[in-house]
């Protein structure tokens, strides 16, 4: 694992182009100079239809993005605090997430705060981790009664890791690939698993990756927005023929509006939550980051 800050992407290896206007959060007004930014290589649109339109199955039908907020093992705050950054600030020096904030953006609203799933829908992820652990190996064959050497543990223990990476990058029966996460994030995402699953080292330290707007905009997206909207307007059937695209979303509603939506349920004064589940895990200024994602790098209909 990694054990040292790494920089994955900043505002300052990043080309900001024109997105002319103001960006109104919490009443308070954002320059920005252009209309599209560019995040080096790895930023790239959201494409095609949304992860349970690919199933077949309707939103009010599936946990899938609705667990969030459930968890029976970790205490942690609901709402998310923002950082300490000072207003707008996170617009040109980005975000520094470490694994715990890559988990709580990209695994949480499915696999609940404690990593403990939904089952039978949504499976845990901690039992899998456990398994990519030497130490955990030998002890549950100890408990069996049989001995395990330790080259042999270590090799089961690799390819159980090996099996987790390559889950992420192509995804599962109700898993969305998540080929869009690079090895540092992936890295740091890994420690905070094994720390939720108690098989971290002792002595860890937490690995962070310094990242800009687009970026962090990308992973709430994709992870999240792309569970239940599809990327762009296409022809929904059933209950769900209500739900914006993505590309739709920049056109449709302010800044400000998405916020208030995703963390409170509400649009101005009108409560407006509907069949939507809330994200107030979120801070306004992840939420904003991927309202600025979506005008930057226009979804796709492939």
């Amino acid at each position: 694992m990694l054990s040292t800050k790494v920089r994955v992407l900043s505002s300052r290896s990043s080309t900001w182009k024109v997105l002319s206007g103001f960006l109104v959060l919490g009443g308070a007004s954002l320059i920005c100079a252009g209309q599209s930014l560019s995040s080096d290589e790895w930023v790239s649109p959201i494409e095609g239809k949304s992860l349970l339109g690919r199933m077949g199955r309707q939103v009010d039908r599936s946990s899938l993005g609705r667990n969030g907020l459930l968890s029976s093992r970790v205490r942690s705050a609901l709402v998310a605090r923002s950082p300490s950054t000072g207003v707008g600030r996170w617009l040109t020096k980005g975000f520094e997430l470490d694994g715990e904030d890559l988990y709580r953006i990209n695994c949480r609203s499915c696999h609940r705060a404690g990593g403990e799933g939904l089952p039978p829908e949504v499976s845990p992820i901690l039992d899998p981790v456990r398994a990519s652990s030497p130490e955990q190996i030998e002890a549950q064959m100890a408990s069996r009664g049989r001995k395990m050497s330790r080259a042999l543990a270590e090799r089961m223990a690799a390819r159980a890791q090996l099996a987790i990476r390559h889950r992420l990058e192509e995804g599962g029966e109700v898993m969305a690939p998540f080929s869009h996460l690079q090895p540092p994030e992936v890295d740091a995402l890994l420690e905070h698993l094994e720390a939720l699953a108690g098989v971290a080292e002792t002595g860890a330290t937490r690995s962070g990756v310094q990242q800009d707007a687009a970026r962090v905009g990308e992973h709430v997206a994709k992870a999240i927005c792309h569970i239940c909207h599809d990327a762009v307007r296409g022809v929904r059937r059933g209950d769900d023929s209500d739900l914006p695209a993505l590309a739709e979303i920049p056109l449709r509603y302010s800044i400000a509006d998405v916020v208030q939506k995703v963390r409170r349920g509400t649009v101005g004064q009108a409560r407006t939550r509907g069949r939507m589940p809330l994200f107030p895990y979120l801070t306004e200024e992840e939420i904003a980051a991927a309202y600025v994602y979506l005008s930057a790098f226009p979804p796709i209909g492939r």
